[in-house]
């Protein structure tokens, strides 16, 4: 059984979600959502984590991830974790320009960044640690940008793309194949949705999405599953501006 901090820790991977299909439509007018969710590790209430998304009328995007501890997790000291993205949506697909990642934990914070030049082919890495360049391969994403992609892919509803998932560790291949319609229920309600499968190399693990894509941009739930464990994110609240 994993111990409490751990729990946390693990919780907070399911938010780190060539192209073989045509484009997608491209955006019609301006989506500005916040959508609320509950984190389950094991079916057991560990955070809260609210998303907001806006895209313009130019396909520029910025996605924010606020996740606190809740249930049993909020009487531990566990981590607020604040992640930002931004970037272009365009018909060759989502580009992310910049990526940050803060955990708090009392008076300390940690943060790091991503940014993506990608006249340059170059992803510029920032941690506490070290600071350092690597190849800017195409298809890469961030841990909340690959959720667009995913979103769009649904939109097509059939079909699979190829991505690479970067944070400051490492980059994790990741294919992202459209699996089928799928009702399922969450806090917010019933829904139909196009469920997306997120294969990685990892054996033994699996990770799903599933999206209404007439409701929301954002997915209406996120599974990670591995060795027994499972951490769900489950769509509770949804507001659009």
């Amino acid at each position: 059984m994993l111990k409490a901090g751990h729990c946390w820790i693990a919780a907070l991977t399911v938010l780190t979600l060539a192209a073989c299909s045509p484009a997608p439509p491209t955006q019609a007018r301006p989506v500005a959502v916040e959508a609320g969710y509950q984190l389950l590790f094991n079916d057991v209430l560990v955070g809260n984590a609210l998303f907001v998304l806006e895209i313009d009328h130019q396909g520029n995007y910025r996605i924010d991830a606020f996740t606190t501890p809740a249930g049993q997790m909020a009487q531990s000291d566990g981590h607020e974790v604040l992640e930002s993205s931004h970037g272009v949506i365009g018909s060759g697909g989502v580009r992310p320009q910049r990526f940050e990642h803060s955990v708090m934990a009392g008076e300390d914070i940690e943060a790091d960044s991503l940014v993506f030049d990608w006249e340059k082919h170059l992803l510029r890495v920032s941690s506490p640690e070290a600071r350092h360049g690597a190849a800017l391969l195409p298809g890469t994403q961030d841990r909340l940008s690959y959720l667009l992609t995913a979103w769009r892919l649904a939109r097509l509803g059939e079909g699979s793309e190829q991505v690479k998932i970067a944070s400051t560790e490492s980059t994790e291949e990741t294919r992202l194949q459209v699996t089928g319609e799928e009702s399922i229920d969450v806090p917010l309600g019933h829904y139909d949705t196009i469920a997306i499968r997120r294969h990685t190399p990892e054996p033994n693990v699996i990770r799903a999405l599933w999206f209404d894509t007439d409701l929301s941009p954002l997915p209406l739930r996120v599974v990670h599953g591995w060795a027994g464990n499972t951490v769900d994110m489950q769509l509770q609240s949804l507001s659009r501006r």
